[in-house]
């Protein structure tokens, strides 16, 4: 079990100058932070640990 001394907390902060020019930056298909959140995605399925992206261990794997 991991011991929870060692746990960190990170966070990403983008600021923009208003609120849907954020969105668009965060949600663009081809931005940054889909492509690291895809990533994550693609690294936690690899290593066998996909359920950290669930909100319950129940879910399906799959996206769709």
């Amino acid at each position: 079990m991991a011991d929870a001394r060692y746990w960190r907390v990170a966070k990403s902060v983008f600021v923009a100058k208003d609120a849907a020019t954020a969105k668009a930056y965060a949600t663009d298909p081809d931005g940054p932070y889909v492509y690291y959140y895809r990533s994550l995605l693609t690294q936690a399925q690899n290593a066998g640990r996909i359920e950290l992206f669930k909100t319950r261990r129940d879910q399906a794997d799959n996206r769709g």
